[in-house]
């Protein structure tokens, strides 16, 4: 089995999204390595994620290619 590693930019997540609703999502599709949520400086995140996955190759297709809800947000 050949196995690939992606990180995907998750954008337009809500303001209470966190690391473990997003690894859960994810782990749907492969294994979640590493998720990281920047955050301003008022300690707010940016609406922006990165998702950093392995999984099967051309698992990143099954992702990228429809619109994913998470936490009630269009992401």
């Amino acid at each position: 089995m050949s196995l690939s590693r992606v990180t995907l930019s998750v954008l337009n997540i809500s303001w209470t999204c966190t690391r473990h609703d997003l690894r859960t999502y994810f782990e749907k599709f492969g294994k979640v390595v590493r998720v990281n949520i920047p955050m301003n400086a008022n300690g707010f995140n940016q609406q922006t994620a990165f998702v950093s996955m392995t999984g099967e190759k051309g698992f990143a297709n099954k992702i990228t290619t429809d619109y994913r809800v998470v936490d009630g947000t269009e992401v």
